[in-house]
């Protein structure tokens, strides 16, 4: 019997629905708290030297800091426009892979992220990697996905001519 098989009947009651809407929602939480009250987004953010140093919430929080902390009008739509598209991709791998699996994906992905930002202690890390990966797994599974601009023109992506 396969790893993950084995795993999913250990640990699946413990897995996570919606995912990646909760990924969503913490980042606008974070976010609306840097713009609104001044909340400092680096004290969240995964800096290994600060990890080392103490700060051990670092781990854990920095899947929840947004792509940006500063908003324009077109960035806050290209922005909302991106979390629907982490959120429609993620939702689809999770029901195509099911909750546990994608579940190890996004911890798996995590995990990496968090090893390799101590090759290069003083830099941060971004969760920018996690979200590639469900890009790119989805497209990997869905080659002929059709998207509706404005909900009305279809613009078929050829995921291999990327």
């Amino acid at each position: 019997m396969p790893l993950l098989t084995r795993l999913e009947r250990a640990l699946g009651r413990l897995a996570f629905t919606d995912l990646s809407l909760c990924l969503v929602l913490g980042q606008v939480l974070v976010l609306a708290l840097a713009l609104f009250s001044g909340f400092d987004v680096e004290r969240i953010a995964l800096r290994p030297d600060a990890v080392m140093a103490g700060q051990l919430w670092r781990p854990f929080t920095f899947i929840f800091v947004p792509p940006v902390t500063s908003l324009t009008m077109t960035g806050a739509i290209f922005l909302a426009f991106g979390w629907y598209i982490f959120y429609l991709m993620g939702s689809a791998l999770e029901h195509h892979w099911g909750v546990f699996r994608f579940n190890a994906f996004i911890f798996l992905g995590w995990l990496l992220t968090l090893a390799v930002s101590f090759i290069t202690p003083t830099a941060y890390a971004t969760n920018a990697y996690i979200a590639a990966t469900v890009f790119l797994a989805f497209a990997y599974l869905n080659p002929d996905f059709v998207m509706y601009i404005f909900f009305i023109l279809p613009v078929k992506i050829n995921w291999l001519a990327l």
